[in-house]
């Protein structure tokens, strides 16, 4: 059963028994998708997308197909109807359950990395199952069951165990260390069950409308770094909430609003001074910085090094 056919503009470049090997159908891109077959009704995707891509029209299944997906990297937003979108962010678990058709989607970040785990009810082998159950107190079953009764992608908060666990299956899967990769599985599906999904820290689903807002309000943001806003200010000129707008706003760009603003104009400040002859005095005041010393010690935590040490840097390097 293929789920990434060429309808998404994927195309298969290695197949075997084991594994499925998809690239973004350009000339040079060097993104992949690799499906691998773990165990009969138990599929597993790694993803390392290194250029944003939309993933568009339909799929359809004629079999139920529950799916666990783990972003590690990026940004990925979800259509979820005419008017309600969902967003994924580095740390969150997204859970469909008997979903049977795609889902609008799309990058919102240069890069995404993750995993997904689809599990096929009706083709897992129940030897298995029960083996795994004697052994490892394991209820595939009842693991199925607690998942979230929706047809729609739902993005939640994970707490630090299943953070590390995920994080060790996907570079366990990055590097095809398969025997690992099954083992962190187990432990993994106990996790789902027993203790770190925060089913009660499901993501929030906006409108297109405040969305849009959003987005205006970054763009005003990023018009002028050295002016400083509150929220307040942003959100009452755009009628909008601003709890929505902070929820909104970290979901699409990965920061809250003021973080997100600290790190654009210390991306700024690198460019001035790499390409520049402004003095640090000058570059400090013109992100908004009065004080040149709250400047250099924000610009040194971002870059590990202060302003005058990252010019002197560049200066040796040219």
């Amino acid at each position: 059963m293929d789920l990434l056919d060429k309808d998404f503009g994927l195309r298969i470049i290695h197949e075997n028994e084991e594994q499925t090997v998809y690239s973004i159908d350009t000339d040079h891109s060097s993104s992949r998708m690799i499906r691998y077959h773990l165990y009969p009704g138990i599929d597993m995707i790694l993803s390392d997308f290194k250029e944003r891509y939309v993933w568009s029209g339909e799929w359809k299944l004629k079999e139920s197909v529950y799916q666990i997906s783990y972003n590690r990297r990026g940004v990925y937003q979800a259509q979820l109807s005419k008017n309600e979108f969902c967003y994924a962010s580095p740390g969150n678990l997204i859970l469909l359950n008997g979903c049977k058709k795609s889902l609008d989607s799309k990058m919102t970040t240069d890069v995404l990395q993750g995993f997904s785990i689809l599990l096929f009810p009706d083709q897992l082998d129940q030897c298995l199952a029960e083996q795994w159950q004697r052994q490892f107190d394991l209820d595939v079953c009842h693991m199925l069951h607690i998942l979230p009764g929706t047809e729609e992608a739902r993005a939640f908060s994970c707490g630090e165990g299943i953070h590390r666990v995920a994080e060790e299956i996907y570079h366990h899967l990055y590097n095809h260390e398969m025997g690992m990769v099954r083992l962190k599985l187990l432990e993994f599906f106990h996790m789902l069950i027993n203790e770190d999904v925060r089913i009660e820290h499901r993501q929030r689903v906006f409108s297109r409308e405040q969305i849009e807002k959003t987005k205006m309000i970054k763009n005003l943001m990023e018009m002028d770094l050295s002016k400083h806003y509150t929220i307040e200010e942003l959100c009452k000129n755009y009628e909008l909430s601003a709890t929505i707008f902070k929820q909104c706003f970290k979901s699409m760009f990965q920061y809250p609003p003021y973080e997100f603003l600290r790190v654009a104009r210390m991306n700024q400040a690198g460019e001035y001074l790499r390409h520049s002859d402004m003095s640090i005095l000058e570059i400090s005041k013109s992100l908004g910085y009065e004080n040149p010393s709250n400047f250099s010690r924000t610009f040194k935590a971002i870059y590990g090094v202060l302003p005058s040490e990252y010019r002197y840097s560049d200066e040796k390097n040219v």
